[in-house]
């Protein structure tokens, strides 16, 4: 049917005629969908993330990680007085004394300073000392301050070695007895290795060209007894536990 005789028939019923489009026109491929603004408006709730797009939180940091347990070495906290042991109120001064009008000479005190501690002090007193032992208790047996010296008896050296066990490496300082205190006379050690019964010491002094070097091992009395290569001058010398520094 053609064109004419279809648009004579909507006429006499009474219908429009549809346009239609040019002959010599190609079809048009319909117009893409209207994308959303990426910002919303004003007042509009925010789009819902996907799930594709939430990270997932970590585990914690890894200070908290489960194997530090097995691998960090057990603390012991100070000792903190606790609140049933604290004074109620702030404790007021007593009365100051007054100030002598001349020098007073230390022969003339009685050699009692201070008075007596009282309960709350001697108390305060014990639980420092009683935390401190438990963490002494942690610590290996070389943790300490060692006197090295000569077969005849002359000292030569002082060590300290800390030792925190739980197989930590060792750490150590030394010290030159035969010098006068100063900068040459004493410092870190560079290595201070055991490996069972044997001990290794080297360290280097500022005003040698050479390490001084100390192979020890343990013997039945807890001494440490081997030979010091100081400057290739090689000496029997024997380790022993104490005395505190001065």
């Amino acid at each position: 049917m053609s064109a004419w005789l279809v648009a004579a028939l909507l006429i006499a019923m009474g219908q429009p005629v549809p346009s239609s489009p040019p002959e010599d026109e190609e079809a048009q491929p319909p117009p893409p969908p209207a994308q959303a603004p990426l910002t919303p408006a004003p007042g509009a709730p925010a789009p819902a993330a996907s799930p594709a797009a939430v990270q997932p939180e970590p585990d914690g940091p890894a200070g908290n990680q489960p194997m530090d347990a097995l691998t960090r070495r057990p603390v012991v906290r100070p000792f903190e007085m606790p609140a049933y042991g604290l004074p109620s109120a702030p404790i007021p001064y007593g009365q100051v004394a007054p100030v002598p009008g001349a020098p007073v000479e230390v022969d003339r005190y009685t050699r009692s300073y201070e008075t007596a501690k009282d309960d709350r002090e001697a108390f305060y007193d014990r639980g420092v000392k009683s935390h401190y032992d438990a963490e002494q208790a942690l610590m290996g047996p070389l943790d300490g301050v060692w006197t090295i010296s000569t077969a005849s008896g002359q000292v030569l050296y002082r060590v300290i070695i800390n030792e925190p066990g739980m197989s930590s490496p060792l750490e150590a300082a030394w010290r030159d007895l035969r010098k006068p205190h100063g900068p040459s006379a004493s410092g870190t050690v560079d290595l201070c290795a055991r490996d069972g019964q044997a001990l290794s010491i080297e360290f280097q002094e500022d005003d040698r060209v050479k390490r001084t070097s100390l192979r020890l091992r343990r013997g039945l009395d807890g001494e440490w007894r081997g030979e010091l290569d100081d400057q290739g001058r090689r000496e029997t010398v024997v380790m022993t536990k104490g005395p505190t520094p001065s």
